[in-house]
């Protein structure tokens, strides 16, 4: 009987590849926002969720069809900056969601220098710095120059910032555990203490019992305790 050591669901998702929900992107030749293969609306906002933020490496044919994929998760590897791969471009894929819903799930992709160099400056810059606990809400657009290459210059306009754990059940991350609470403390029971001559009083009932209080002559000294049963040897003695 062999031991299944890995989930089939999980192993499954990760053979799957693709993108999750529609794919979005810039058109840098273009100048234009693409989602699902349609223009954007003008006014689209998506919360990158960046944990889940990815580089690496995609190669295309001819015909500008994908033929092969190195993907690593920047939470899980940093990039070699002095990487280069002939016949490769580098990869830019974030999961994130459209605002102000945050219900659809889309998959931002890139496959440029352009797109790397903006996306690390402008949203993992200050991601790293807020302790990666928030995600940005970006819009995105163009710089009205182009490169070298004819390419239209890619950006990410944060409108807002996000608390990551308005998003931890969709990551599977799961609110934080909070430490237990302690009960809360109990009134300590009602207490008679006398002297000879003088009585304090804590409750109604004491105060019925100290009515009269028998002074320390009248009591006569107290009975001695009996003596308690023997029930074997004391200490460290252990009979044999």
């Amino acid at each position: 009987m062999s031991i299944q050591s890995r989930d089939p669901i999980q192993q499954a998702a990760d053979e799957a590849g693709g993108c999750e929900g529609l794919r979005l992107k810039h058109n840098l030749k273009e100048g234009v926002i693409y989602l699902g293969g349609a223009v954007a609306p003008s006014d689209l906002k998506v919360c990158l969720w960046l944990s889940e933020a990815c580089h690496g490496w995609l190669q295309f044919d001819g015909a500008q069809a994908l033929v092969a994929s190195d993907i690593r998760r920047y939470a899980d590897v940093a990039p070699d900056r002095d990487e280069r791969r002939p016949d490769w471009s580098p990869n830019t894929s974030c999961l994130g969601v459209i605002m102000p819903g945050g219900q659809e799930i889309v998959t931002y992709s890139g496959a440029s220098w352009g797109v790397s160099n903006a996306f690390k400056a402008t949203l993992l810059k200050p991601f790293a710095r807020m302790q990666q606990t928030m995600f940005p809400i970006v819009a995105l657009g163009f710089e009205p120059q182009k490169d070298d290459y004819g390419n239209y210059r890619p950006t990410f306009a944060v409108i807002a910032w996000k608390p990551r754990s308005d998003f931890g059940a969709a990551l599977g991350e799961g609110p934080q555990s909070t430490p237990p609470q302690l009960p809360p403390a109990t009134a300590e029971p009602a207490k008679l203490t006398s002297t000879r001559n003088f009585s304090v009083v804590t409750s109604g009932l004491e105060q019925l019992r100290a009515a009269k209080l028998p002074s320390d002559s009248e009591v006569g000294p107290a009975p001695a305790p009996p003596p308690e049963p023997y029930d074997g040897p004391d200490g460290d003695e252990i009979p044999f």
